[in-house]
């Protein structure tokens, strides 16, 4: 169980996906809320000059390139800078945030010369917790890895996660010079640490604490639990779509630390309105976690 009931309406209405991906136009609404953007996109796709819309074809690149667009597009994006901001990169896209006049002009004034490249992600590095030891579930805490979107679940009781991502497999489709982009898109901006490890700054360390709920960007209703990490690159002319580090922290947990040391932490069930709470007294889990456990 991801997210409590109540927190953004009932049954739980609001964000309930564990991970962000560049894959899919996930639209708000029910039946009927993807047909704006599947206009809109048919639009951008007749827009593009017919070399450039070859070269896309030939190098595998529509998608990407049209993702690239759609967000660069949306009505929050008032400067090129604010590409970079969560507000450009939500899971779920409004489409009363569409700007298709915006979108077609863009596809139609790339170049093939200048048409984005991608950032292409590998896990180099990263603490992961060892079911039965390092937590109780038995579930793993990969959800998935991909060149272009990698998700992790917070089960580990550790009070920070370590990831060394490496975004050096990126390329740009014409041989152009890229620069690489680190940014935090949902999270807690004045814990979450985010250093690139050489000057190129094609590979990142990201130290994350835990995380509990807040709102998806400063003054948003909707509110997550979960850290989205956006890495792009830029070509000179254009950014790539986002690929993105997404790690989903649990909403059943309520844990409490001293610095590094777990001193308890809660589990809730909304649907059977009960807790049980685990504590660092004794009965030895492993050498780093003394728990005892009880039901109320």
């Amino acid at each position: 169980m991801l997210f409590r009931s109540g927190h953004n309406g009932q049954s739980g209405n609001g964000d309930v996906f564990p991970a962000n991906t560049p894959y899919f136009v996930i639209s708000q609404g029910s039946s009927g809320s993807d047909q704006p953007f599947l206009q809109a996109i048919a639009c951008t796709l007749a827009a593009f000059q017919p070399a450039t819309r070859l070269a896309l074809e030939e190098k595998g690149l529509i998608a990407p390139t049209v993702q690239m667009i759609l967000r660069l597009s949306n009505k929050n994006v008032a400067k090129p800078e604010d590409y970079l901001t969560p507000q450009a990169h939500p899971t779920v896209l409004d489409a009363g945030q569409l700007d298709v006049e915006k979108m077609v002009r863009t596809a139609h004034a790339m170049n093939a010369a200048e048409i984005p490249g991608l950032a292409a992600l590998t896990v180099k590095e990263e603490t992961i917790g060892r079911p039965g030891t390092d937590y109780f579930s038995p579930l793993p805490e990969n959800l998935f890895d991909t060149p272009f979107a990698i998700a992790r679940v917070a089960r580990s009781l550790d009070s920070e996660r370590r990831l060394v991502i490496s975004a050096e497999a990126s390329r740009d489709p014409n041989g152009r010079p890229l620069t690489f982009h680190w940014v935090l898109l949902r999270g807690d901006s004045s814990t979450i640490r985010i250093t690139p490890l050489n000057k190129a700054g094609t590979v990142a360390e990201i130290i994350i604490p835990h995380q509990t709920r807040r709102p998806i960007w400063p003054g948003s209703p909707l509110e997550s639990s979960r850290v989205d990490i956006g890495v792009f690159t830029h070509n000179g002319v254009h950014y790539s779509a986002p690929s993105f580090v997404s790690i989903q922290y649990l909403e059943n947990e309520t844990r409490v630390y001293d610095g590094k040391r777990l001193l308890s932490v809660e589990y809730k069930s909304a649907e059977r309105g009960g807790y049980y709470v685990e504590d660092r007294k004794s009965t030895r889990l492993n050498s780093s976690h003394q728990i005892i456990s009880y039901a109320v």
